[in-house]
């Protein structure tokens, strides 16, 4: 009678370790995928974030502006003004924050946005201008004054800063707000 061998069925530890090896492989290479897919997706949710600051603070600067009737304070980091109402306000640069205030009614002041760069990122806050280019002060005529640009500079920890601005065409002057043919 004869003996049959019978073979085993199964994987040779030399075959297992080969396995696990080249499943540690990708299992590191796929790592490295989602971690930077991760990293980009919080990048992208911080800057969303702060261009919908920035658009908010942006729209309320050029809601309060376009209305104004007469300035008193203009320069680079402070602007009071009087609505047709007769309120006075004042929007201020101060540190990292933009807040506005009421002068008359008195009304505390609120940060209309924060986390600036320090010094708004070297840049002014606001700019007013003649139709000519030209600077616009408070000694001017309010009909001279033909836009004033707000400009914020965000700070975006680990990126460079964020720059935004606008351009405000106040209603209550002279001066046309329609295109200019050059």
């Amino acid at each position: 009678m004869r003996w049959k061998v019978k073979k085993d069925k199964g994987f040779t530890l030399i075959e297992v370790i080969v396995v696990l090896i080249l499943l540690g492989v990708v299992a590191a290479g796929l790592s490295g995928a989602i971690i930077f897919g991760a990293q980009h997706f919080v990048f992208a949710r911080e800057a969303n974030e702060l261009s919908q600051k920035a658009q908010i603070a942006l729209a309320r600067m050029k809601r309060e502006m376009v209305d104004v009737k007469s300035i008193a304070t203009a320069n680079a980091t402070t602007l009071r003004y009087t609505l047709d109402t007769g309120d006075v306000y004042e929007m201020q640069l101060s540190g990292t924050a933009i807040n506005i205030q009421g002068i008359n009614p008195s009304i505390a002041a609120q940060p209309l946005i924060d986390g600036l760069a320090v010094n708004n990122g070297g840049e002014s806050f606001l700019v007013y201008t003649k139709p000519d280019g030209s600077a616009w002060t408070t000694g001017d005529s309010i009909n001279d004054l033909a836009q004033i640009q707000a400009i914020i500079v965000l700070a975006f920890p680990g990126q460079p800063n964020l720059t935004f601005q606008t351009t405000i065409n106040p209603r209550r002057t002279a001066i046309p707000n329609v295109p200019r043919l050059n």
